[in-house]
């Protein structure tokens, strides 16, 4: 009976954690009134502010305006807010590219990021990054939404340099969704739990 009991123990240290959930942060409010018209090589960026720490990003959202699905490769490409004054500076993930929807119009294409990945958030902010590898308006063009309420938060990566966005209040259609409540669990080994009793 004492075996059992210290059983239910372990197991109730191996789930008992706190719960994970995962949360969607935007700051568009949609639908698209518009399309980022950047150049190849290019990115737009969005800087994003999780609601608690630490976070794991496990996915990205993003809008897209598709027009000729045969020629799109775009890339997701995340970075720490460690750049000089906060702006995009250490590289988290990718550039990763990833194959858009086959069907032509407007739709949210989600990119999920690979198990293996592992990226954390413990402090500060983070930027998702759409990058451009197709002409706008031949391949896939990013979203854009004028009924901003964050327009500091939009970014532009374009000759090696990161700035704000210049545009009037936008915002584009970027998302990230993030696992909260990620705190690690100490698994304790049959022989730890025995030797306390």
């Amino acid at each position: 009976m004492q075996r059992a009991i210290l059983i239910s123990l372990v197991l109730a240290t191996a789930f008992g954690g706190a719960g994970a959930q995962d949360i969607e942060i935007g700051y568009d409010e949609g639908p698209a009134a518009g399309i980022v018209f950047h150049p190849v090589g290019s990115a737009s960026a969005v800087q994003f502010t999780p609601p608690t720490y630490p976070v794991k990003i496990v996915k990205t959202k993003m809008y897209l305006d598709i027009h000729e699905p045969s020629c799109d490769l775009q890339s997701v490409w995340l970075l720490d807010d460690d750049g000089q004054d906060g702006q995009p500076g250490s590289v988290l993930f990718g550039p990763m590219r990833f194959v858009t929807p086959q069907e032509i119009g407007g739709e949210w294409v989600e990119f999920s990021l690979p198990d293996t990945s592992d990226v954390v958030v413990h402090d500060g902010d983070f930027y998702v990054a759409y990058v451009q590898h197709g002409a706008p308006l031949e391949c896939s063009s990013l979203g854009l939404d004028y009924n901003s309420d964050e327009p500091n938060r939009q970014w532009q990566y374009q000759d090696d340099l990161w700035q704000v966005v210049p545009y009037p209040a936008s915002d584009f259609m970027i998302r990230a969704i993030v696992r909260t409540g990620i705190v690690p669990i100490v698994i304790t080994s049959w022989g730890q739990l025995k030797g306390g009793f």
